[in-house]
């Protein structure tokens, strides 16, 4: 059964989904009510672009579901990661503005509310209008903390995006912990880094046996190995058998 009809049946809780946890069940339940859950394959638009984007605010349900948000300003993009629990369209309820392309990399399931309707019920609910506040507030922190730490290293800043994706997107498998969908070329734009800089910082962490890769496909045997190369910048290589130096024969 999808994630779609789960929640339709009331199999999954509003509790299951970090942005609800704060707001009554009646509330939730007339959100609900107001909205459509819908299942998006990969690739598949969300919102912004040749869709009104302020038509519909996308609240992300499921755990693995990741969004690709790509803003053009002029000649240069930005993009973001969004996942389960993110409000898509946060900013549009409180003022219209230019709509992200936002794209499913992953299987996604969203509960997607009219605009005008959340608009409606943020001000009539104080409740709501403090979770999209808190939704906004902790999506600029995420980006300050995982995107925008331009003076660190790449592979540094690589390891504190995959961080990020494995808590809120990753799941566990025979071989360690994985995260699926985003391509090399999403995490180079997501980092403002060049393909080659990713690809270099990968076969770095692939010869220190932090990650193996396959395509679309980011497995991680040892998570504590990540979490010290984030920290310290980088992690000696595994030793090799090598032939005894001169002074090794002395």
């Amino acid at each position: 059964m999808t994630p779609a009809r789960r929640f339709k049946r009331h199999e999954l809780g509003f509790g299951d989904y970090p942005f609800f946890r704060s707001l009554s069940t009646e509330l939730c339940q007339e959100i609900f009510q107001a909205s459509r859950v819908r299942q998006y394959g990969r690739g598949a638009r969300i919102r912004g672009m040749t869709f009104r984007g302020g038509d519909s605010v996308h609240i992300v349900l499921n755990d693995t579901g990741i969004v690709s948000e790509e803003l053009v300003h002029h000649e240069a993009s930005t993009l973001r990661f969004r996942h389960q629990g993110h409000v898509l369209g946060d900013l549009d309820v409180f003022a219209s503005s230019r709509a992200p392309l936002a794209l499913a990399v992953t299987t996604t399931v969203t509960m997607a509310v009219p605009m005008n309707v959340m608009r409606s019920m943020v001000g009539k609910h104080p409740t709501l209008m403090r979770a999209v506040s808190v939704a906004i507030t902790e999506r600029l922190r995420t980006g300050d903390r995982v995107y925008g730490m331009f003076a660190r290293p790449a592979e540094q800043r690589l390891c504190g995006l995959f961080l990020e994706l494995l808590d809120k997107s990753g799941f566990m498998t025979e071989d360690g912990y994985r995260v699926e969908g985003p391509s090399q070329q999403d995490l180079a734009q997501a980092l403002m880094l060049s393909r080659a800089t990713v690809e270099n910082a990968l076969r770095s962490l692939r010869a220190k046996r932090a990650v193996r890769t396959s395509y679309r496909s980011f497995t991680f045997p040892d998570l504590k190995l990540l979490e010290k190369i984030e920290a310290s910048g980088g992690a000696p290589a595994p030793a090799t058998a090598s032939a005894p130096g001169p002074a090794e024969y002395a």
